[in-house]
């Protein structure tokens, strides 16, 4: 309000009255004829407010939480990417982050798990085309001794883990999409609801692309 009555005073004391009939347009050049100062901080304004609500429109992408893996502590797996993982990079995902661990006590007791390692992976395009969202999901692959135990595992997939961090538990657990093959589950999961839609249809694919893939689970 304070800028609008400052130009409205100037134009009134500079300008003879026929300019004061004419259209914006001349108005806003009269201005910065007669006024280059308060023209030049005019647009400047309009300049930083043009940007500032360009950035604040733009997400900033937030990089995937390493899943807890228990009390046991967890390491960088130097290992060769599983034929599945190969597969999920080859449709347009790349590698952020692998790990592995020993199974907990709680998953040997409750799940009879031999091995696990898990892989982060993003999207290298925009969800949807556009925008800074990421479609973004852990791949975890954990090895059993009979097919009796995967089947178990799969059964048991939303399980709550005591080893588990809080967030894991309340979301992480729940979006989660797998199968087996053989004494192998797989499964992904997200820590974002955003993702959960293009990841359980990501999941469909994987698993129908897998040879051998049986009980596949949401």
């Amino acid at each position: 309000m304070f800028l609008t009555s400052l130009v409205r005073r100037r134009v009134l004391w500079f300008a003879p009255p026929r300019q004061l009939r004419r259209s914006g347009h001349a108005l806003s050049r009269m201005i910065c004829v007669l006024n280059p100062r308060l023209a030049c901080f005019v647009c400047t304004l309009a300049l930083v407010a043009g940007c500032h609500a360009k950035k604040s429109l733009e997400v900033p992408e937030q990089p995937p939480p390493t899943p807890n893996v228990g009390r046991i502590q967890s390491g960088r797996d130097q290992s060769p990417l599983s034929p599945i993982a190969q597969e999920i990079q080859r449709r347009g995902y790349q590698v952020k982050e692998r790990l592995t661990a020993p199974p907990t006590s709680w998953e040997v007791t409750t799940l009879r798990l031999h091995s696990k390692r898990s892989v982060s992976f993003r999207a290298n395009q925009p969800q949807g085309g556009a925008g800074n969202y990421f479609v973004r999901f852990w791949f975890f692959e954990e090895t059993y001794d009979s097919i009796e135990d995967a089947e178990h595992r799969l059964a048991n997939l939303h399980l709550p883990s005591p080893d588990a961090d809080a967030e894991v538990n309340e979301y992480g657990r729940v979006m989660r999409s797998g199968f087996r093959v053989g004494t192998v589950v797989y499964f992904l999961q997200t820590d974002a609801i955003v993702f959960w839609d293009d990841m359980q249809r990501f999941a469909k694919e994987i698993f129908r692309a897998t040879p051998g893939a049986e009980l596949f689970t949401q």
